[in-house]
């Protein structure tokens, strides 16, 4: 197999963490000639005789120093420089660069691009923002790729991470693009989209940490199969062109970062410890021969134990009783069992902790088959995905086997179709913890197999927050239908969608959006984020804020 030829367009020869990380990875694999770096060139600095961009750069450097200091402890390579003057083993070539008559951008000369087509590169990665690629976009096989770190559909523009913290988007996106020369012409060769963060750094880190690995992929699956494959049909959008200004930083400063500043330096967290802390607390509630008809305003509300709250209900019959199985956390030991409740003429009887680990156990996925009832909660603390046996229902459960090991995952389901198993689940693939934005799906043709296949159309077959955390699962004329937790910006579980699943196979996995379920169906609601029933029960979970 003939191996790929990458060079890297970049700015100066000290590049940050995320640049280094891309050309370490290509050095090292065995997919790829060593890398070329392209520099040389600089962009001239314009000192403005307006204040403007004096007090802009002074407020931007004041702001990332007191973000910095959020982002550091998460992330630690965010902000890393390595120099690359000394790597010898890296080779390089410089060039020169010419700038148009406005003096605002700089184009490659003709002998620049000679220089670069002398190495038969096949693909140019470009690093920067500082030299226009129109010029030697046609001089490599496969073209020039461009790591965009912001929804392309939306925004355009910079710095990344900062206007969707400041506009409030409940996601932030990143975009892999395949440069063609044209304004909003690009093809996109893959996306991503995960949970604003609650500041401008903390955003543009988790940014970078969460989509190199994804881009590392892709340059691997390039190299195995010779190839560009365009991710989605190219479309015209409209888009945000922001530019940041003395403006948009103040009206950042004052209502996002000012607030954090003030509670620190008013104590506020040390006076809710005095008064009372207010905190988000999940409730459940149900509805007996629903048939899917009955508004949520008029479901039940079963009460929660003292110091503990329920969530993440789902419904199971038997011996014509309908049983809800739920997460139950305590506060005080931080963590949470599975509990069981009996529905019966629309009363409700608490039976108890049905599974108590040494770790965090939460969404009871319940399933019956061939006789035997089972359950996959989660159980991502142990980093294992578990199925549990059930040995005299509904209180015995033992653990059956593990499925899969060294997996940080969340909200499990498992379901059978067309004599194959296919187990859903949201696993970060860039191992940071974020079981938000990332649905993947395995098979297997046996339940108690440890070795499920991922789908072949591949992983993650959803990345977006707004659309990939489990958040239950239905049955319905023979159709089935998956809900999905939808996030906002630092905001877990803020409501939930509703998905017809169209096509669910060993290749291939597709969904359509049905309805959305916001938060407005009870009093004082905050969230709602789980939902589950049959053909004669149903049950829902929402937030609301109390002190305790």
């Amino acid at each position: 197999m003939k191996k790929l030829k990458i060079g890297f367009l970049i700015d100066t020869l000290v590049v940050d963490y995320y640049v280094w990380d891309l050309i370490n990875h290509i050095q090292k694999s065995e997919l790829f000639e060593d890398p070329l770096l392209i520099t040389g060139y600089k962009r001239e600095k314009k000192i403005s005789s307006f204040n403007h961009n004096i007090s802009k750069n002074l407020l931007e450097r004041f702001i990332k120093k007191i973000e910095f200091r959020f982002v550091e402890n998460t992330y630690p390579n965010y902000g890393k420089k390595f120099n690359l003057e000394s790597k010898n083993n890296l080779k390089k070539i410089l060039i020169e660069g010419q700038w148009l008559p406005s003096k605002k951008n700089q184009v490659f000369s003709d002998n620049d691009i000679k220089k670069i087509s002398l190495n038969n590169l096949d693909c140019i990665i470009k690093c920067d923002n500082g030299i226009d690629t129109a010029k030697i976009l046609d001089i490599t096989s496969l073209g020039v790729l461009f790591f965009y770190h912001g929804d392309n559909r939306t925004l355009k523009g910079g710095p990344n991470g900062f206007w969707e913290v400041l506009d409030n988007h409940p996601s932030s996106g990143f975009t892999i693009l395949k440069l063609n020369g044209e304004f909003n012409d690009d093809d996109v060769l893959y996306r991503g989209n995960i949970v604003t963060e609650k500041f401008w750094l903390l955003n543009h880190a988790q940014l970078l940490e969460k989509s190199n690995i994804f881009f590392k992929n892709l340059l691997d699956k390039i190299a195995i199969n010779g190839k560009i494959t365009l991710f989605e049909k190219k479309i015209t959008y409209k888009k945000k062109i922001s530019r940041l200004g003395v403006l948009a930083l103040t009206k950042y400063f004052f209502l996002i970062l000012f607030p954090k500043i003030l509670e620190k330096l008013l104590f506020l967290k040390k006076i809710q410890r005095i008064f009372g802390k207010k905190i988000d607390r999940w409730n459940i509630a149900y509805s007996i021969e629903n048939d899917f008809e009955m508004s949520f305003s008029k479901f039940k509300v079963i009460k929660n134990l003292k110091n503990s709250f329920f969530a993440d209900p789902f419904v199971f019959k038997k011996d014509g009783l309908n049983y809800l199985f739920v997460e139950n956390y305590d506060y005080l030991k931080k963590k949470a069992t599975i509990s069981a409740l009996c529905l019966k003429n629309d009363e409700y009887k608490y039976l108890g902790n049905i599974l108590d680990e040494g770790f965090h156990l939460s969404f009871p996925f319940i399933f019956k088959w061939e006789n035997e009832i089972y359950m996959v909660p989660e159980t991502h603390e142990a980093k294992e995905i578990r199925l549990y046996k059930c040995h005299n229902f509904p209180m015995k459960w033992e653990l059956d086997q593990i499925i899969m090991k060294n997996v940080i995952a969340a909200d499990t389901m498992i379901l059978r179709k067309n004599k194959k198993w296919f187990m859903f689940t949201n696993i970060c693939s860039a191992g940071l913890n974020d079981l938000k934005s990332e649905l993947h799906i395995f098979y297997s043709e046996n339940l108690n197999s440890k070795n499920w296949k991922p789908i072949k159309s591949g992983n993650p077959v959803i990345f977006d927050s707004m659309s990939a955390r489990n958040g239950g699962f239905f049955l319905k004329d023979n159709n089935f239908y998956r809900i999905n937790q939808i996030h906002d910006k630092d905001h877990y579980g803020k409501s939930f969608g509703v998905n017809k699943i169209q096509n669910l196979s060993e290749e291939d996995y597709q969904e359509i959006r049905i309805k959305n379920v916001d938060p407005t169906f009870k009093k004082n609601i905050i969230s709602t984020h789980h939902f589950s029933a049959d053909d004669n029960l149903a049950a829902v979970d929402f937030c609301t804020i109390e002190r305790i």
